[in-house]
């Protein structure tokens, strides 16, 4: 693995000097910037933005919000159907007080979705902070976490037509296996599989 990006780990308590960092998920330093990151239209792994009326639901409710989000509990929506959500950790990207993206970890590939698709980590940054190395920081800190918990081969996907998040994927040493089909994209749209070995 190329030393420029080899996983470092998430860092929680730096001095206030280093205010690019990844952290724990949820912290309430970070919640009023998370949800205006919802309001700008902020995803991670490909899902899609909120709609108003789950906006409308988390800001009046935001610790319910917090504990949904934080547990990975209930079900998510996929193409294969309505499947439970993987447990795992999440990540922040934070910049100062700033939320400024976030990784979804998932160790184990428990729905077809995730084992064809979806992959170990789902990584996203918020519109107005993309293109400042933000995409890797997370993607680093996702990769020594899964090492952690003891995955093996990292699977991570990008569609074919994100070149940036090809990139950063193939910066931090994924290896490229496959590009086939999506089919619940856009005609003709196709997903590129990486593995970390």
């Amino acid at each position: 693995m190329d030393t420029a990006c080899r996983p470092v780990l998430p860092v929680e308590n730096e001095a206030a000097a280093l205010a690019r960092r990844v952290v724990g998920a949820g912290d309430p330093l970070w919640r009023a910037s998370y949800m205006e990151a919802l309001r700008e239209g902020f995803v991670c792994g490909g899902e899609s933005p909120m709609g108003a009326d789950e906006l409308a639901a988390a800001e009046a409710d935001p610790d319910a919000h917090f504990v949904q989000m934080l547990a990975q509990s209930g079900f998510v929506d996929t193409p294969y159907g309505r499947v439970e959500r993987v447990p795992g950790p999440k990540l922040w990207a934070v910049d100062g007080t700033d939320f400024v993206g976030m990784a979804s970890i998932r160790p184990r590939m428990a729905n077809p979705f995730l084992a064809d698709f979806g992959g170990h980590i789902g990584y996203g940054v918020r519109p107005s902070r993309r293109r400042q190395g933000f995409a890797k920081m997370l993607l680093r800190a996702s990769l020594t976490v899964c090492a952690a918990l003891g995955v093996g081969a990292v699977f991570v996907s990008a569609k074919d037509w994100n070149t940036a998040s090809r990139r950063t994927i193939e910066s931090c040493g994924g290896r490229l296996v496959d590009v086939v089909p999506y089919p619940f994209g856009r005609e003709g749209e196709r997903m590129a599989r990486y593995l970390f070995d």
